[in-house]
């Protein structure tokens, strides 16, 4: 029995549309690839944010010197120009793709090498992040059980499912509540 209001649904509907599928098999793939999809939108959320923060940063530093005002400003600029080789790396990668003769073969390495961390490191974060605050629900949990009396039932989990449905060789239908 799956929610409807669950993390992994409303990331389908948000992506797709607002009717879920009653199997598990192509919804499984296709949330797979909604979470494929939805990485770089947390980068760019994650950059939004950092941005954001830069003006309460300044806001914090009353009565600042001169030297403070200079280093602030080299860091802008070194910023601005670590960014601009991301982006020359970058697009280089998408031109080579395109055609190798046009872009800068090294460049265009790095640029792989830039999206593949970037990639990996969003990846880690959604990662952490949501194990974290699983773990921290199923503690809570099992401590209302405990205290109330009761015994703790854990939920059933839809990567398992499709996991063990996969190994047995079929596709179960999914009951949404």
């Amino acid at each position: 029995m799956a929610k409807r209001n669950s993390i992994h649904a409303a990331l389908y509907r948000f992506t797709y549309s607002n009717n879920l599928p009653d199997n598990l098999c192509p919804y499984f793939w296709q949330l797979v690839t909604a979470v494929i999809l939805f990485i770089p939108l947390v980068i760019i959320r994650i950059l939004r944010f950092i941005a954001k923060q830069i003006p309460v940063l300044r806001n914090q530093l009353p009565g600042r010197t001169a030297g403070e005002k200079h280093l602030e400003g080299f860091a802008i600029f070194l910023g601005g120009w670590v960014v601009y080789v991301f982006l020359f790396c970058i697009v280089n990668m998408v031109i080579y793709f395109f055609n190798t003769k046009l872009a800068n073969q090294g460049a265009a390495f790095a640029g792989m090498l830039f999206t593949a961390i970037g990639i990996i490191a969003a990846i880690v974060f959604v990662i952490i992040s949501l194990t974290d605050r699983r773990c921290d629900k199923i503690a809570q949990k099992k401590w209302e059980a405990i205290h109330n009396g009761q015994v703790y039932k854990p939920k059933s989990n839809i990567l398992i499912d499709f996991i063990k449905a996969w190994y047995h060789k079929h596709c179960p239908k999914i009951d949404w509540e």
